[in-house]
């Protein structure tokens, strides 16, 4: 490919990879040529990657902790697409496969209508055309047809794929020229993606004990008394009473005394991005929750419930975090 192709997105390797691929997705019959390897094909496949480039949200690899959390791809949280028929196919029959693989893993509820590589759409549990009696006709007339700006390359951050679900709740994920999975929204629920929100949450964490330890006995002193002997209490038994210092003390204290440490201290609080205290009380509360269902196994989406929700305050998050990194306590 040239150079300029691999800058403009480097997931797409090559211009033969694009038109490759843009075999693989076809169209309706009565869209003329719509598979064919030709400049319409190419451009398909430059309007998916298009698609996915222009909307990814880039950040910065600054941190063990980001390392961590650019570790997994969309691939890692997608279902395989096991299911798939001919184009000639009746849609009673289109059914009835779905149901039968629906029975063995309830994730198989997409069936791709496919002649050999070729694509032509698919059909998904839901779908009326599959429950309006009588069941008349093929596959081909009645499919759903995949749109490039519903491809994702399974190369994809899982970082970089959450703000592209505020378009749609699923993609079809791209896998060495061939649509092989689907990843959804409610995907986000999974184990990579919890790890991905533990390290981000921990790096925000090990930012807030960085700041306070430039002051530990000072900001110790702003918390309860019930929370304060619980820290000492646990320092003792980690390093000894003679190893007690205020700076172990600290590295002893949980996340929600931190966050009271932090909220009590007017002259760090006021250099957070936020609008307003209430803002940032709820930010904190949030992340207190988060942190909190990531550790024991709860399910993320109850807190962060929509697409918009969740990119919303993985934005913020990394903001609070740069944020917190830069400041100096006096």
């Amino acid at each position: 490919a040239r150079r300029t192709g691999a800058k403009a997105d480097r997931r797409c390797r090559s211009a033969g990879a694009q038109a490759r691929l843009a075999r693989v997705v076809g169209e309706h019959e009565s869209h003329p040529r719509a598979c064919d390897c030709g400049g319409g094909g190419e451009r398909l496949v430059e309007s998916a990657c298009l698609a996915v480039k222009t909307n990814v949200v880039k950040y910065p690899s600054s941190s063990h902790y980001e390392t961590v959390a650019r570790a997994f791809q969309v691939l890692d949280i997608a279902t395989p697409l096991n299911v798939a028929l001919p184009p000639s196919s009746g849609l009673e029959t289109v059914r009835d496969t779905i149901g039968e693989a629906m029975a063995f893993d309830p994730d198989q509820e997409f069936c791709l209508i496919r002649e050999r590589r070729k694509i032509y759409g698919y059909f998904a549990f839901g779908d009326e055309a599959l429950f309006e009696e009588p069941l008349e006709g093929v596959a081909k007339d009645h499919l759903t047809h995949i749109t490039p700006n519903q491809i994702v390359p399974g190369s994809t951050y899982l970082l970089d794929a959450i703000p592209l679900f505020q378009q749609h709740f699923f993609f079809f994920v791209l896998t060495r020229n061939d649509i092989t999975h689907v990843v959804s929204f409610l995907h986000l629920d999974k184990l990579p993606m919890r790890l991905c929100l533990f390290s981000l949450l921990a790096a925000l964490e090990s930012a807030m004990t960085d700041l306070l330890s430039e002051s530990s006995e000072r900001y110790l002193r702003t918390l309860p008394i019930k929370q304060l002997r619980k820290a000492t209490n646990l320092c003792q038994r980690k390093y000894g009473k003679a190893w007690q210092t205020p700076q172990r003390i600290l590295l002893c204290t949980e996340l929600s005394d931190k966050i009271t440490m932090l909220v009590s201290s007017p002259h760090l609080f006021n250099g957070l991005p936020f609008k307003s205290k209430s803002e940032g009380l709820g930010f904190f509360e949030q992340m207190r929750r988060l942190r909190n269902s990531v550790a024991h196994g709860a399910s993320v989406l109850d807190i962060l419930r929509s697409p918009g929700e969740f990119d919303s305050f993985i934005r913020q998050l990394r903001r609070v975090t740069e944020r917190t990194s830069n400041l100096r306590s006096v």
